[in-house]
């Protein structure tokens, strides 16, 4: 799957969806981060050795929440 997405309607979110109910679709979650680490995760992020996903947790939602 290429994304970004190519447009945003409901029909490629359902798409999505479908993939990732079948499991034919797993987003690769590199690094998650609090969002007082924003700076930490950007740094991550310039470095090129991403490989996936950085998840920023936003205040109230906990990690639990992911």
């Amino acid at each position: 799957m290429r994304l970004p997405l190519p447009r945003d309607d409901a029909g490629v979110a359902a798409y999505l969806r479908q993939l990732m109910d079948r499991g034919d679709y797993r987003p690769v979650v590199d690094g998650t981060y609090d969002f007082d680490q924003l700076r930490e995760a950007y740094a991550y992020v310039d470095t090129g050795r991403k490989v996936g996903d950085v998840v920023v947790i936003m205040p109230g939602h906990g990690r639990n929440a992911v």
